[in-house]
């Protein structure tokens, strides 16, 4: 069974860079989910969050009511051995 990716930012501009880094970073064949929303990322890992070996979500949606630590959440309830990335472009 391939290996498959969930990837959830909000903006177009990241999500292509990431989508790239992705391509280059792993196996040709892994099934790439490419969520540009909290609510169609937690909607994509009730349908496959079982079948998720990694995630690399962006950590703040901030015209949402979720974010990226209910992504966490969602996908450890479902998953727990995924391996997941969160990134954030606001200071710290």
């Amino acid at each position: 069974m391939p290996n498959r990716m969930l990837i959830a930012d909000d903006t177009p501009e990241k999500l292509r860079v990431m989508h790239r880094a992705v391509l280059s970073a792993h196996p040709r064949g892994t099934l790439i989910d490419v969520a540009t929303s909290a609510k169609q990322a937690l909607q994509m890992i009730a349908a496959h969050g079982r079948d998720y070996d990694h995630a690399l979500i962006d950590f703040d949606f901030p015209r949402e009511d979720r974010n990226g630590e209910d992504i966490v959440r969602a996908l450890r309830q479902r998953n727990s051995r995924a391996f997941i990335d969160c990134v954030t472009a606001r200071p710290l």
